[in-house]
């Protein structure tokens, strides 16, 4: 497992604390992202996944992890919000509900070589004050 986190400034926290994904995700191959390349989400211009997030996602995405098939690592992006418009109970809620859909998903995606399956999207949305979850193969095998 590798992490790399970008400082917050004042204000900012993240959906989940580095401890609880360093706990869970321990054993993986999962790169876990706190905000290091990007402080928000983003898609490159005519891919899958940006389609897909322009079509389902009206809020703000916290977390993703992109898997793409034919490799080992994915990587677990968390990113920036405001600590004004983020509670303690919706961090806590996503430990506990979201991000072991996160490990049960590079889980179930692996094959027997350790090589993801399918591209498959995840993505956590903060919208309307609660979380919610999407996922979306990205191509199938």
């Amino acid at each position: 497992m590798k992490i790399n986190a970008r400082p917050l400034n004042e204000g900012e926290t993240f959906v989940c604390s580095m401890k609880k994904a360093k706990e869970m995700f321990k054993n993986t191959d999962v790169h876990l992202n706190f905000a290091y390349y990007t402080r928000d989400y983003g898609t490159f211009a005519e891919t899958q996944d940006r389609y897909f997030v322009k079509k389902n996602i009206t809020g703000r995405v916290v977390a993703s992890m992109y898997m793409h098939s034919g490799y080992k690592s994915p990587i677990l992006s968390f990113y920036v919000i405001g600590k004004n418009n983020f509670c303690d109970e919706l961090r806590v809620e996503f430990e506990q509900k979201y991000l072991p859909e996160f490990y049960k998903l590079y889980q179930t995606m692996l094959m027997d070589d350790g090589l993801i399956i399918n591209t498959k999207l995840m993505l956590v949305e903060y919208v309307n004050n609660e979380l919610k979850l999407h996922e979306t193969v990205l191509d199938k095998k």
